[in-house]
């Protein structure tokens, strides 16, 4: 029969303390710290989720890339329209009626750029330029030659708010976000009394 085995007990250091357990040191892992790559993964990861519900936010706002594109164009129009009418105040051989009416186009046509900027943020010099009506200029040019300013400005002031008129109900019918439509609701509105003034001022 074998003798009985019993645990041998740590020996003694010279120094009177137990030494540790051999066996105990080979098995212990120190544990590991998340590596560099692993951090950046995880920041990337959250960057694009925030880019992510922002452009969800903007869609779900203004209702698509598309539409977002389509009433920036109409406030770049709407700002050309106030850029016209700043024309029609500074002309000198314009009538004070014809003067009152630039005011009137200049004041109302740039809260409703305020308006739709409110959707989509503010235009850049790009986009002012391209909407730029340079035709318009060359007739109010002739127009203020040959004295006939008076007669010339109402009458391009009517086409470009009336042809602004019919792109914002265009919008109106295609977008079903609310905010959108209260917005170009306001805007074509206000261009519509903006009308009825060009075409009393011609009378």
């Amino acid at each position: 029969m074998q003798p009985e085995q019993y645990p041998v007990p740590a020996q003694p250091s010279p120094d009177g303390q137990p030494q540790p357990d051999a066996d105990w040191l080979k098995n212990y892992k120190s544990p590991k710290a998340s590596p560099p790559k692993q951090r950046i993964l995880v920041i990337v990861a959250i960057v694009g989720v925030v880019l992510a519900v922002i452009f969800l936010f903007l869609t779900f706002i203004v209702g698509g890339e598309d539409i977002q594109s389509q009433v920036r164009k109409l406030a770049a129009d709407q700002q050309d329209i106030v850029r016209l009418a700043n024309i029609g105040q500074e002309t000198d051989n314009a009538s004070a009626p014809t003067h009152n009416l630039a005011s009137t186009i200049s004041i109302i046509g740039g809260s409703n750029v305020q308006a739709l900027a409110s959707v989509v943020g503010q235009l850049s010099k790009d986009e002012l330029a391209l909407a730029a009506n340079t035709s318009a200029d060359t007739r109010f040019q002739t127009a203020a030659q040959t004295n006939t300013f008076d007669t010339v400005f109402p009458d391009v002031m009517k086409t470009e708010l009336t042809e602004l008129n019919a792109s914002l109900s265009s919008l109106f019918d295609q977008t079903n976000n609310q905010k959108l439509k209260e917005v170009l609701i306001m805007v074509y509105d206000n261009n519509k009394e903006l009308i009825t003034a060009t075409t009393s001022v011609r009378n």
